[in-house]
């Protein structure tokens, strides 16, 4: 194991004594003991030597032990979405021309990747009902957190402000991008799974650099935002929503909210599960910001013989200008995801976005209509409308109707207790997309009836 530690004896005994251990064996032993890493992995049961088509067919056979999202049944969402991807979005980016492609570091890049990033661009903008878009980011929590850093560079201001709605994980992005920069975050409670208004209008002063909303909110409830936009620019403040690009096709957009800057998730937007990435981080904003916002944004000009050609037009980053006058750290986007992205949004066009929207709409609330019918369950914030995620509450442990949902092939909604409190130990986050079956979930809502009456 040492030989894989590029640190000396004397920082490592530095770090343990920071710690308050004596060995590497006691930091790693929060670790269970059943998964030692000591060694080669047991390959005794192969009975010595074996052929590439046996060592294949012995490494698969523990590989069908996994429940991946390809065999199970997905009712979970809380982020990552399973929804319909079209054969034609892997077949198109699969090709070539663009496989190999990441980031256009030079503003020579092809013509035909610039065009797909000033596409992809317009396709985010059109449907935040923003004025521009920028190449992409990581993900939805860094790009979040990249659209509080402008709020708080143009403000110049000392607080921010994050409705309770936001993914917990995302504030934590928040939190440590701020860290160190003497600017406060302030939590705004929601009430029936909605933004406090009046604790909104009670914290919003003049210190107050942006208020950050979610639609829907992490617990899937649709957040209203009438007047918000106002509120916050009598005070001098910017307004950001971050919004799923998917229920936009059915609900206000962030521009129709009056928001200055929006962000989201891309995963939605034909990228599958993939274990946890990479995804695909979308910020937008009014034309105000449009040297504030980070990344690179490409542009459609005309050359010096008058014919239509697309080039970086701006590319605030530490490689291209001075450090200290870069917008953000941030030195590259996710080209090719950005890419799969515009392909499924060009392949279903506004019609089949709404229909994929619709039918999410459509299951998971006939879903949570079945489930309720259960003894003991009863949806949380019934007051609220949601889209294709809510939270039930149960009659016995989240943790454990989830293992045994696991047992027969399906993954059930999140279990919150772990990530909100032991007050959430029996509430469960479900979510059901455009793909879920009638049969799926009549199976599904079965068998949590038979596990909790019986």
């Amino acid at each position: 194991m040492a030989d894989f530690i590029p640190h000396t004896e004397s920082e490592t005994r530095e770090m343990l004594d920071l710690l308050g251990l004596d060995t590497i064996e006691d930091l790693l032993s929060v670790f269970s003991q059943s998964m030692p890493a000591s060694g080669p992995p047991d390959l005794s049961p192969l009975g010595g030597g074996k052929d590439e088509r046996a060592l294949m067919e012995w490494f698969s056979s523990r590989g069908d032990r996994n429940l991946s999202s390809s065999r199970a049944v997905v009712f979970r969402g809380a982020g990552a979405y399973d929804h319909f991807i079209p054969a034609a979005v892997s077949a198109l980016v699969g090709r070539g021309e663009f496989l190999t492609s990441y980031t256009p570091y030079q503003p020579e890049a092809s013509q035909g990747l610039l065009q797909a990033i000033f596409e992809f661009q317009t396709a985010i903008a059109r449907l935040y009902g923003m004025d521009l878009a920028n190449a992409s980011l990581y993900d939805g929590a860094t790009a979040l957190a990249e659209a509080v850093l402008v709020a708080v560079r143009e403000t110049e201001r000392s607080v921010v402000l994050l409705s309770e709605g936001i993914d917990p994980e995302y504030r934590s992005v928040v939190e440590t991008y701020l860290e160190g920069m003497s600017v406060r975050v302030e939590v705004i409670p929601l009430e029936g799974g909605k933004t406090s208004r009046s604790a909104l209008g009670k914290s919003v002063g003049p210190n107050v650099a942006c208020f950050v909303g979610a639609t829907p909110t992490f617990l899937g409830t649709i957040d209203q935002f009438e007047g918000v936009s106002d509120l916050l620019h009598e005070a001098g403040g910017l307004f950001i929503i971050h919004a799923n690009p998917h229920c936009l096709a059915l609900m206000k957009s962030p521009g129709e909210w009056g928001a200055d800057l929006a962000t989201g998730e891309g995963q939605p937007l034909g990228l599958p599960l993939s274990s946890g990435g990479p995804y695909l981080g979308l910020l937008s904003a009014r034309k105000k910001f449009v040297r504030r916002i980070p990344g690179r944004l490409a542009g459609l000009t005309k050359d010096r013989e008058g014919r239509q050609c697309f080039v970086l037009t701006l590319q605030a980053r530490e490689q291209h200008i001075r450090r200290e006058k870069a917008n953000s750290n941030i030195c590259s986007n996710e080209t090719l995801l950005a890419l799969q992205a515009l392909v499924y949004m060009s392949l279903l066009g506004p019609e089949g976005l709404r229909r994929a929207a619709a039918g999410s709409w459509s299951n998971a609330h006939d879903l949570c209509s079945r489930l309720r019918t259960i003894p003991g369950v009863s949806l949380v914030n019934p007051d609220a409308d949601f889209f294709h995620e809510f939270v039930l509450e149960l009659p016995l442990e989240a943790d454990d109707l989830s293992r045994h949902l696991l047992q027969n092939g399906i993954l059930g909604g999140l279990p919150l207790g772990a990530l909100l409190g032991p007050a959430w130990g029996r509430r469960m986050l479900w979510c059901a997309t455009e793909v879920r079956s009638e049969t799926e979930i009549a199976r599904t809502v079965e068998i949590v009836r038979h596990y909790l009456v019986h």
